[in-house]
C-alpha cells in the first residue's frame, strides 16, 4: 500500500466515516429519517473495518523497517547505515539498547 493511499483511508477512517455518521445520526433524530440506527451501525462497521486494516498495515510496514539509511550531505563523509535490534512494535524501554553503524568504507573492505 501506499503512503499516499494510507493516509486517504486514514483519513477517511479517522475524519470522514465518524463525521458522516455523527451528521446522519442527528439528521435522522431531528428530521426522522429513515434506518437511522441501522445506517449509522453500516458506517461504523465498516470503519472499523478499515481501521483494522490499517492497523495491520501499519503494524507490518513497521515491523519489516528495522534498518536506516543516513545520506551525508557532504561528498567526503560516507553515508551510514543503522540497524536496530528492538522490535518496533515492543518500543524501546530503560535498559540500553545497542545500535551498530557502519560506513560505506566499513563495507568495502
Amino acid at each position: 500500500m501506499s503512503n499516499k493511499l494510507y493516509d486517504i483511508l486514514k483519513w477517511i477512517a479517522q475524519i470522514l466515516l465518524p463525521a458522516i455518521a455523527t451528521l446522519y445520526f442527528a439528521l435522522a433524530g431531528i428530521w426522522n429519517l429513515p434506518y437511522g440506527e441501522e445506517i449509522v451501525g453500516t458506517i461504523t462497521a465498516i470503519d472499523t473495518f478499515i481501521g483494522v486494516l490499517l492497523g495491520i498495515s501499519s503494524k507490518t510496514y513497521y515491523n519489516s523497517q528495522n534498518q536506516i539509511q543516513i545520506q551525508n550531505q557532504e561528498p567526503e563523509q560516507a553515508d551510514t547505515s543503522i540497524t536496530l535490534n528492538e522490535e518496533f512494535d515492543e518500543g524501546f524501554d530503560d535498559s540500553e539498547s545497542e545500535i551498530e553503524t557502519e560506513t560505506e568504507s566499513e563495507t568495502e573492505d
